[in-house]
């Protein structure tokens, strides 16, 4: 998904989404989309990948990230290594990115600020964290990021083909973290509605469900509020990267 954003009125004023086959056809979408031609004042690109680590501050090692996503993810070596620090949570996000998808954004010749989805999620999050999750919906996926007692407890990435696969993974990260249903706050973002089966399966075990509003600094171009605002909270959040 991509947002072009008036860099003077902080006012998002296209958004779109495409569905990839494959990280090769990245190259085709910048080639054949307008709103990638020509230079921007300021550009930002939050990577979604599997292979993703949150490591504490205590124990980071640059030297040690590739054997941490191998032990985990298995072989890593066509991934591109990159590293983000996050003060607020004593962390670094290691991650890597497929080397095509990285090769096909270095042509494009701009000063890009790379990020990864989850450390922007986490830096912008402003919902109580007492005991609170955060749902990103995309198509056949969703991220979730859990906060227990204040402390961030789970940043993972889901693929779903039903409601019930939805449900079946929330009840169980609510039974192996000991998380009460009835006390939960569950925000909601991205690609969900409320007249969904998605959001009536969730309504069913859950009570605090709300979705997500947009961030105070960030507005939405009038053409596209025909969408419920919370399609548009991720983005939002990636804008304010660059405002």
């Amino acid at each position: 998904s991509y947002g072009l954003m008036n860099h003077l009125t902080k006012e998002i004023v296209e958004f779109g989404y495409f569905a990839l086959q494959n990280n090769n056809d990245c190259t085709n979408i910048f080639q054949e989309n307008n709103v990638f031609a020509g230079k921007h004042f300021n550009s930002v690109i939050a990577f979604n990948v599997p292979a993703s680590l949150l490591v504490p501050a205590a124990i980071y090692q640059p030297e040690n990230v590739q054997m941490q996503l191998d032990a985990v993810y298995g072989d890593v070596e066509e991934l591109v290594l990159m590293t983000e620090h996050l003060p607020e949570w004593n962390m670094y996000n290691v991650y890597g990115v497929p080397a095509p998808l990285h090769a096909a954004l270095c042509k494009k010749n701009e000063s890009y600020k790379f990020r990864n989805i989850n450390s922007v999620l986490l830096n912008n999050f402003t919902g109580e964290k007492d005991e609170a999750m955060l749902l990103d919906f995309r198509k056949n996926e969703f991220s979730v990021i859990v906060f227990k007692n204040n402390l961030l407890q789970l940043v993972q990435t889901f693929i779903y083909a039903s409601p019930e696969d939805v449900l079946y993974s929330l009840l169980k990260i609510c039974r192996q973290l000991n998380l009460s249903q009835q006390d939960i706050k569950i925000s909601l973002a991205g690609l969900i509605e409320k007249d969904s089966a998605i959001y009536r399966e969730l309504y069913k075990y859950f009570i605090h469900l709300e979705f997500e509003e947009l961030p105070a600094a960030i507005s939405i171009a009038e053409e596209l509020k025909v969408h419920p605002s919370h399609y548009y909270s991720t983005i939002s959040k990636l804008a304010i990267c660059v405002s």
